[in-house]
């Protein structure tokens, strides 16, 4: 539950996979582990569309960034997290191609809030600039490169 910290509002399990994961845990143990905090209400969970969104409640979440920094893992998996969203938006780009407009933006739009919590981390004096750099171009808004129709 701890590593679910990271994330700023609503995520997804293929980020919790890449971002939980690490160490002694595997990417199948955090979703395993993700369906578990749904069960006990700890996270909510939200199928409005293909893919499930998932989401700390407040209190929970401000539990979890505690339990997180005692852990002494929060730099690692802050870093985890704002490589996913990087990641993420360089998959972006190349869906602008065959997606609609409409399409991508219900799809990308509303990570927002995690590209912001990744650049709070990576430009913290405790992050990675250059991390926080690769994800801005990933996630410079198309409308401003022109690159949406």
């Amino acid at each position: 539950m701890r590593r679910l910290a990271v994330f700023a509002g609503d995520f997804t399990a293929d980020a919790v996979s890449s971002v939980a994961a690490g160490g002694e845990i595997a990417a199948s143990e955090a979703v395993c582990s993700l369906a578990n905090l749904v069960t006990k209400s700890l996270v909510m969970v939200e199928v409005g569309s293909v893919i499930a969104h998932y989401r700390l409640h407040e209190t929970t979440r401000a539990y979890a960034v505690e339990k997180l920094a005692e852990s002494g893992e929060f730099e690692q998996v802050a870093r985890r997290h704002a490589n996913y969203y990087r990641n993420l938006f360089d998959s972006a780009e190349m869906e602008l191609n065959t997606l609609p407009t409409t399409a991508w933006l219900v799809r990308y739009g509303h990570q927002i809030g995690q590209v912001r919590a990744a650049l709070d981390w990576a430009y913290s004096p405790t992050g990675a600039a250059e991390v926080g750099a690769a994800l801005t171009v990933a996630a410079v808004p198309p409308a401003l490169t022109g690159r949406l129709p």
